[in-house]
């Protein structure tokens, strides 16, 4: 791929990664702070223990079975590795930056769809293209970008 495309495609996985990363951990925490929450409601004997038992439940599972921390933490190392070529791009000759890309690659994480559309927005307004052409965000894909960390301007 020309140094274009591979520009693109630099900041378009950097830009995943980040929202994947700020995802999953605020997924992290809103969970920790929810079994706190129930498990205080149990220990502070509330009429209803056994519906805050079953939620605390659900969310332990959900903890257990998508390790959400973990998610987090992968992919914000990846997106270290992406900022690393980002910033040494300059010095490196377009066959450099491919292979580069292509080692960075067996790393990437497993990205959530939705955030595809915001990061090719993000990516295109970072290297100042033309956005007139580039389909409009939906609702989702903006909520998700927003709890991805970044809602990037778009229709």
């Amino acid at each position: 791929m020309n140094r274009h495309e591979a520009l693109f495609h630099l900041h378009h996985n950097e830009t995943l990664e980040k929202y994947t990363s700020t995802f999953w951990a605020r997924v992290d925490k809103f969970i920790i702070f929810m079994q706190l929450f129930l498990s205080s409601m149990v220990f502070a004997d509330v009429s209803g223990t056994m519906a805050y038992g079953a939620a605390l439940t659900i969310l332990t599972l959900f903890s257990v079975v998508y390790s959400p921390s973990t998610k987090a933490n992968q992919a914000n190392a990846q997106n270290m590795r992406y900022v690393r070529v980002r910033m040494n791009k300059d010095k490196m000759t377009d066959e450099q930056l491919n292979t580069e890309l292509e080692s960075l690659a067996e790393f990437d994480s497993d990205v959530l769809g939705c955030f595809f559309n915001p990061a090719h927005w993000r990516s295109a307004i970072y290297l100042d293209l033309e956005v007139k052409n580039i389909e409009p965000l939906t609702k989702l894909e903006k909520i998700m970008a927003w709890l991805g960390g970044d809602l990037p301007p778009g229709k």
